[in-house]
């Protein structure tokens, strides 16, 4: 994010927006998912996708849309639950690795 800021010298105000967007619609590692999946329960659908269709996109029809946006619903908590767990292994690995490499020093009176 501070990379693309800076290289948007003068014109950061209008690139923000954008570069916010990228980093919530794109999965983290360390959940799995994105952002916005867990909050809204559904992927992001580009504005592309949407112009020139994909046969996916044809496809669908509203009665369909609706089923699959009950759906999402009803599976955003199971998706929230897979990301925690998943925050809890990421979190004691990194635990694991910083612990490695701290070395105890014992104090006494006087030091």
């Amino acid at each position: 994010m501070k990379k693309r800021l800076e290289g948007a010298k003068g014109r950061w105000v209008d690139e923000l927006p954008n570069i916010l967007w990228e980093d919530i619609t794109t999965p983290k590692g360390s959940v799995g998912h994105t952002p916005f999946s867990l909050v809204y329960g559904c992927e992001v659908v580009i504005l592309t996708k949407v112009e020139v269709p994909t046969s996916r996109y044809r496809l669908m029809t509203e009665e369909s849309n609706q089923a699959e946006l009950i759906h999402n619903l009803d599976i955003v908590e199971e998706l929230r639950e897979e990301a925690r767990m998943r925050m809890e292994a990421y979190q004691q690995e990194v635990a694991r690795s910083f612990n490695k490499n701290v070395r105890a020093k014992v104090f006494r009176i006087g030091d």
